[in-house]
């Protein structure tokens, strides 16, 4: 639910049938990408920190695996588990 409104539908909005937004292929070309995902990470912490625990708990979601190059610029994998604590990733939000 949360994955179409409302994150599908900014980037359906901003993307429009012709921009890079509304095509997953080419989104993270969009320098509003980069605010727009900032963003649905800043409304996670701020709705995790006001429901503590109440975090999904399926296996599926815990452990679904994404692949991306790490600043160092080496292949690196990281499962939503090892992202729900964004301290340990080293950032915070102002509340």
């Amino acid at each position: 639910m949360l994955e179409n409104t409302p994150h599908n539908y900014i980037h359906n909005f901003i993307g429009g049938t012709t921009g890079n937004m509304a095509d997953p292929a080419l989104a993270a070309r969009d320098p509003i990408f980069w605010l727009h995902h900032a963003n649905v990470d800043r409304l996670w912490a701020r709705w995790t920190a006001l429901h503590p625990g109440r975090n999904p708990t399926q296996s599926a979601w815990l452990n679904q695996a994404f692949s991306f190059t790490s600043t160092s610029g080496n292949p690196a994998t990281l499962t939503v588990a090892q992202t729900l604590n964004m301290q340990s990733l080293g950032y915070s939000y102002a509340p």
